[in-house]
């Protein structure tokens, strides 16, 4: 492996957990790291993350111009036997970072300098790193140029470990209310809040309790979460300026909210259908009839929405289901089903202009 040593000039690199326990993938990383701008590791362990920020005499390794960095780390490791980073400005230009799984260190070193240069961020959630997220004082931090939040339930997926090396790790609706919270208020300028894992009753207690930091959020993806149209309705009214919307349903059977429609700027819903335990996942007439019926009434609660995705995994001939909805559909609206590369059926329903 020392061989690798001998690249330099290196802009982008990506290693995997089989990888990092070698001490020549250590020194590629410190030889290259004034010309690296994207990093992407994943590892096992948080022991073998600290190779990668300090020498061998434990001395901070900057990185000048490192402007993406994702370390995913997938054990569970008590917050006072994670690994130390003398105090430095590792990453002064980081703009992009991702930790989908458990925080690696003893302190803040990854983000404590980063409030004027971080635009995104992708953080692991789970009830056991709340302690260290008050100790490392990221729910009071505060991101200038902040835009984007993704909260993830760790551990998430990751395609380089087999599934069995990750144990399922749930969340209760208190701490996903208040990691909700955090995010909200980590930037004043946040544009888009991404949440794998949060049920409708904390998602919309944190919406209320951060409305001074709602001004700017255009895009809202709960993909996991059932929401009513009530709720859909709750959420325009809340958050004055979101387009996009993503959310999703047990059953496309209409909940009757309220009479009145909202004033809001939403303009695209996307629907995931998530039958019950007792309902057929099959795209027949009487789904798509509920799908009609599902966005005229959508549109009726929340007059600013134009189009409508109704997301399934069933694999339907798109042609046929075209042509009924198209059949079914009363309202000026114009009907389409598409794939998408994630293998989803996405049946678009878009009001006419």
């Amino acid at each position: 492996m020392n061989s690798l040593c001998v690249f330099e000039g290196i802009t982008s690199i990506t290693l995997n957990a089989l990888l990092l326990n070698e001490r020549g993938v250590t020194s590629l990383l410190h030889r290259n790291r004034a010309t690296l701008r994207k990093v992407d590791l994943t590892v096992l362990l948080s022991t073998q993350c600290s190779g990668v920020l300090i020498d061998d005499e434990g001395r901070p390794v900057i990185y000048p111009c490192v402007e993406w960095l994702r370390i995913a780390v997938y054990s569970v490791v008590a917050f006072g036997s994670r690994e130390h980073i003398p105090e430095a400005d590792l990453f002064p230009r980081l703009r992009h970072l991702l930790i989908p799984g458990m925080y690696p260190f003893s302190s803040n070193v990854l983000l404590q300098d980063a409030n004027n240069t971080l635009e995104t961020l992708t953080l692991g959630i789970n009830e056991m790193e709340v302690e260290s997220f008050v100790s490392l004082g990221l729910f009071t931090q505060k991101y200038s140029n902040l835009t984007s939040v993704t909260l993830m339930t760790t551990p998430a997926s990751d395609s380089h470990l087999l599934p069995a090396v990750i144990p399922s790790i749930t969340i209760s609706d208190r701490y996903a209310c208040l990691y909700v919270n955090m995010a909200l208020k980590f930037s004043a300028k946040l544009e888009k809040l991404s949440v794998d894992e949060v049920n409708a009753e904390p998602l919309l207690e944190a919406l209320a309790k951060s409305p001074r930091q709602l001004h700017c959020l255009h895009t809202l993806v709960v993909a996991n979460t059932e929401l009513e149209i009530c709720n859909v309705a709750h959420i325009g009214a809340m958050l004055p300026a979101l387009v996009d919307l993503e959310y999703s349903a047990s059953s496309f059977a209409t909940t009757i909210g309220s009479s009145k429609s909202v004033c809001s700027k939403i303009d695209n819903v996307t629907v995931n259908w998530r039958p019950s335990a007792n309902e057929n996942n099959v795209l027949g007439a009487d789904t798509l009839e509920q799908m009609t019926a599902y966005a005229a009434y959508l549109s009726f609660q929340v007059p600013s929405t134009r189009r409508i995705q109704f997301a399934s995994n069933e694999q339907t001939a798109i042609t046929e289901c075209n042509t009924q909805l198209q059949e079914m559909c009363t309202q000026p609206c114009i009907v389409k089903l598409v794939k998408q590369t994630t293998l989803q059926n996405v049946f678009s329903l878009c009001q006419s202009t």
